[in-house]
């Protein structure tokens, strides 16, 4: 630090293993560097575990015992053999371990160390073959959270995604740009299974630009199930940001490729997301309409709960916009079955998201606010950011619940920041005309400066204190001239579960901690819901 200045030493840092530990007193010639230091902790290793260190360096951000596995130990040795070598490496700290609350062990190299180990494992010749057992074991987990997303199991691959996420970008980035002969459809397998995530997640720019790449690489344009199936990401990416023009080319081309190869999952799934489009952001109802019934004819044999999921969904966007709040109201609950049967956070959420909006044109105040509620409690458990922001901005537009015009201001703003927080989304065009009705409505009521200094003050919540207010469970500031609104009257139990709710705990979570079964969680959640409504 007395040499440079804290921006200056980053492009320093690669060097710094024979930077750190030159100046000082003197020693034994082990400690005058911590480049010796660690060379002379890796000289002391047996020669397995030596592999095993140097292997590990291919990890971006740490790895469990099953990536260790996979891509670090010979195929056909024993996976305790992995664990003996790893414990080692943790007892002679070299590697650190890291336990989450509910026990799940990850490892991880600091950095310095990293960076010796991946200049042995550069040495060793073995870089090529680690890089593409790294990205093998990054498909398989990719293809094995896909199975699980149609499950109860959703969150909690969710997690795991975004804990294993420098690990998806390494293998990603090596895809695109690796000669390896079997890189490119690595890519878009892995590429493939990841649009979910990518969407729920907030990362959407990550997730596009790797996958445009490798969309894009003479390796894959094959006519394969795993290029289709790259489209598809490609497709769904495309409408949460709203460019049909850019659906409509991935779209074409993937399905064109699913129907040469009888792929009916492809072609369905290509149809549902097709239609998906063309209902949110075009008024072609008949081409719309006739796209997503074929979706459902070839889905509900297949039972891609996805695909018949999506297509009804959309027919509620048509019901909408024609006004046939029966039949919308009808689709709905179709899918709702649907999700519960399968116990699908996502869907569910959003179904439930739906159907608050339908509740709202119906002019049922009070079911609306329950319903949007609900799914942004869903939504924030999965840490969904694009329909917590959706939440808040449904909230907001039906008047901001018990709060009045003040916290529909403020409400506002904190959807606004969450939307700039994810510049690949578009409002749907319906959303834009309920925002302006909605806005004017309070700045009436409020008037200019009243309403900008409360749209400012939700513009600065963080989004967990956004969550809290669209919930209905923390105190409002007053409205203008008057006292504070929105005190709290729920119950010491309800207090604590809501408080717990709100850190993202699911029910269960809650009902393990406060000893208390997740149904009388769930319970005591509505009760909260109706009492502060009243």
């Amino acid at each position: 630090m007395n040499v440079l200045s804290p921006q200056a030493m980053v492009p320093e840092l690669p060097h710094a293993l024979r930077l750190l530990g030159t100046r000082g007193a003197p020693g034994p010639s082990r400690h005058q560097t911590l480049q010796a230091t660690i060379d002379w902790s890796y000289d002391l290793l047996s020669d397995d575990e030596r592999r095993l260190f140097r292997r590990l360096a291919v990890f971006e951000n740490g790895w469990t015992l099953d990536g260790c596995s996979a891509v670090c130990v010979e195929s056909g040795s024993d996976r305790a053999q992995a664990l003996n070598l790893l414990g080692s490496l943790v007892d002679k700290h070299l590697v650190s371990r890291t336990e989450d609350a509910e026990g799940n062990v990850h490892f991880g190299l600091l950095q310095t160390i990293r960076t010796f180990a991946f200049e042995r494992l550069v040495e060793s010749g073995e870089l090529a073959e680690s890089r593409r057992k790294h990205a093998a074991w990054c498909v398989a987990l990719g293809e094995q959270a896909e199975a699980e997303l149609d499950s109860p199991a959703q969150t909690t691959w969710m997690e795991r995604l975004e804990q294993e996420r420098g690990n998806l970008r390494a293998a990603l980035e090596w895809a695109r740009t690796s000669t390896e002969r079997e890189a490119a459809e690595l890519g878009l397998r892995l590429a493939a299974t990841l649009w979910l995530f990518w969407d729920v997640r907030g990362h959407m720019q990550e997730g596009r630009e790797p996958l445009n790449d490798l969309l894009s690489l003479p390796a894959a344009q094959g006519r394969t199930l795993s290029r289709a199936r790259a489209l598809l990401a490609a497709g769904w990416l495309g409408y949460v940001k709203g460019d049909v023009a850019e659906v409509e080319r991935v779209m074409e081309e993937s399905l064109a490729i699913s129907r040469e190869l009888g792929d009916a999952w492809c072609i369905a799934r290509t149809l549902a997301v097709l239609g998906t489009t063309l209902a949110a952001y075009t008024n072609d109802s008949d081409r719309t309409v006739a796209v997503l019934q074929e979706a459902l004819e070839i889905a509900r044999p297949l039972k891609d709960t996805w695909s018949i999921g999506f297509a009804l969904y959309n027919f509620w966007v048509l019901a909408m916009r024609a006004g046939r709040l029966d039949e919308a109201e009808r689709v709905l609950e179709e899918c709702r079955i649907l999700s519960a049967a399968t116990e699908n956070p996502f869907c569910m959420a959003c179904t439930v998201f739906r159907l608050g909006w339908v509740a709202g044109a119906r002019g049922d105040h009070g079911r609306a606010l329950e319903l949007l509620r609900e799914s942004l409690r869903l939504n924030w458990r999965l840490r969904n950011r694009r329909v917590v922001a959706l939440c808040l901005e449904q909230l907001a537009c039906l008047g901001g619940g018990s709060g009045g015009p003040g916290d529909q201001a403020r409400l506002f703003g904190a959807a606004e920041t969450l939307f700039e927080q994810l510049p690949d989304y578009t409002l749907p065009p319906q959303m834009l005309e309920a925002h302006e009705r909605g806005a004017a409505g309070a700045r009436n009521v409020l008037g200019e400066p009243a309403f900008s200094d409360a749209w400012m003050a939700g513009r600065m919540l963080a989004i967990d204190q956004a969550v809290s207010l669209g919930l209905g469970l923390s105190a409002s500031r007053g409205e203008a001239g008057g006292g504070a609104v929105g005190r709290s009257r729920l119950t010491t139990r309800e207090l604590g579960i809501v408080r717990l709710v709100a850190k993202g705990l699911t029910d269960q979570q809650v009902g393990n901690q406060l000893e208390l079964s997740r149904h009388t969680v769930g319970n005591h959640m509505r009760g909260a819901f109706l009492r502060k409504q009243t």
